[in-house]
């Protein structure tokens, strides 16, 4: 939340302060909860462990406002930071000591207006950048930037599965998905062609990216191989593996869910609770997405 990061040990149902006098645009946790990092427009990038208070760290990066922040999925070690240098340009920056030291990716380029940052591998500093205007850039540590087809649409939210090796992405015109290899600079053919049994519509304007969905949608939510997608009046659910196969999400119409779901999140297995956040309101689901109840919370709308 815009102003100050809340804890709750109890799922949801209460919220205890943490930091006050922050803006932060992203909030990363180890699996266990013990460690977290979060990215804001004051301080760079804040970490906390074990309940202890909010410490800078920010080695190399010496930033001041960090707009977009991510992590190579399953874990925290591989960082990555948009640092702004000036008004509506970054960097990209990555960490491979989980936050004690930065350096610079991309050859020292600059993007105008980053909208998202998304780790992609493990064995070597990887990552999507994504503008605010749509255009796609894949960054490596001493490569050239690479630029990238965009799925068709506007994008809402997009997000990285390691098992299967996969990018989801959520747009006004439908949930696409492209396995993380296929995905060719532009003007370039595809590195590795989809599996015959790939299952989704391929869009031909767009090469690499494949349709699960047609129907507009505001928010993705991921665990582990699971998936959620929100849009207005409809709610996707499914694993990510299944996509693949050709088996579509399935599609549930919700009770109680309001409009305007920005974000959308996942519990970790076995839990079966899916939340979803607006401008004022954070919801949770039970039963898999059907019904939703508000949560209180202790700050105002």
């Amino acid at each position: 939340t815009r102003g100050c990061i809340y804890r709750s040990l109890d799922d949801a149902n209460s919220f205890s302060l943490l930091r006050g006098g922050v803006s932060v645009s992203s909030i990363l946790t180890d699996p266990k909860g013990a460690r977290v990092f979060a990215a804001t427009e004051e301080f760079g990038v804040l970490t906390s462990g074990n309940g202890t208070s909010f410490v800078e760290s920010n080695s190399g990066l010496e930033a001041s406002r960090v707009p977009a922040f991510d992590s190579t999925s399953g874990g925290l070690s591989v960082l990555y930071a948009a640092r702004t240098e000036k008004p509506d340009m970054q960097s990209i920056w990555v960490s491979g000591d989980a936050g004690r030291n930065w350096r610079g990716m991309g050859r020292g380029m600059e993007f105008k207006k980053v909208r998202f940052i998304r780790g992609l591998e493990n064995s070597e500093p990887k990552t999507l950048v994504i503008a605010k205007d749509g255009r796609w850039w894949r960054l490596s540590q001493d490569r050239p930037v690479e630029p990238l087809t965009a799925p068709p649409g506007q994008l809402a939210a997009v997000e990285v599965l390691r098992h299967p090796d996969m990018i989801l992405a959520a747009t006004d015109k439908g949930l696409y998905f492209a396995p993380a290899g296929s995905l060719s600079a532009m003007g370039a053919q595809p590195q590795k062609p989809a599996p015959k049994s790939a299952g989704g519509a391929p869009d031909k304007t767009t090469p690499g990216w494949r349709r699960a969905y047609a129907g507009a949608l505001t928010a993705l939510g991921i665990e582990g191989d699971r998936f959620v997608a929100l849009g207005p009046e409809r709610i996707l659910r499914g694993e990510a593996s299944t996509l693949l196969t050709g088996n579509p999400p399935e599609e549930l119409r919700p009770d109680g869910l309001p409009q305007g779901v920005v974000a959308a999140a996942l519990a970790p297995e076995p839990d079966s609770r899916v939340y979803a956040i607006t401008r004022s309101q954070i919801l949770v689901s039970a039963d898999q997405g059907r019904t939703w109840t508000a949560l209180p919370l202790p700050w105002p709308a």
